[in-house]
């Protein structure tokens, strides 16, 4: 005997994905890997990376550069002093009364933090006028998110590119 009602396809897993236009379902295809890994794979990406010695190195690699950008970023601005040298460049806005203004209020705001004891010993246990080193970390932290376009995407890149040679050291 024969039945009338026509076979069932295979059942596969359907996912929902919510879109800022409403929700899209899809069927994923091969469900035995992480959904991170089908997402690099999908991007054209190495999914070995996945393993404790690659994803420990890609952390590492991103938080090292991450500290080197903020304290090179920060050293740089201390030696050169870019707001020193772009203000230096604009005269009309140096000399205009607003300018002015702005300057006796920062010279009196330094005075009186320059004589705080905790600025004083840094001072004298750095030999680094306090100051001056709080500017350059105001000036770097401005030029570091200027900046993001271009170092975030680099840090990631270094990150993975360490993290498949340190993924592939441990499958080797």
């Amino acid at each position: 005997l024969h039945s009338a009602v026509p076979s069932l396809p295979v059942a596969r897993k359907m996912t929902v994905d919510s879109t800022h236009s409403g929700v899209r379902a899809r069927l994923d295809g091969d469900q035995s890997k992480p959904y991170i890994a089908r997402a690099l794979e999908r991007q054209g990406l190495d999914s070995s990376i996945l393993t404790p010695a690659g994803i420990f190195a890609g952390t590492l690699t991103h938080e090292f550069l991450g500290f080197a950008w903020l304290y090179a970023s920060w050293g740089l601005c201390y030696k050169v002093q870019p707001g020193i040298q772009i203000s230096n460049t604009l005269p009309s806005f140096s000399s205009s009364a607003t300018a002015r203004r702005w300057l006796r209020q920062g010279r009196a705001f330094s005075e009186r933090f320059r004589s705080r004891p905790f600025v004083q010993r840094f001072q004298h246990r750095t030999k680094l006028d306090g100051i001056r080193f709080g500017t350059a970390g105001v000036e770097s932290f401005v030029m570091r998110k200027f900046l993001w376009p271009i170092t975030i995407p680099t840090k990631i890149y270094a990150a993975y590119s360490v993290a498949v040679l340190f993924a592939g050291a441990a499958v080797g």
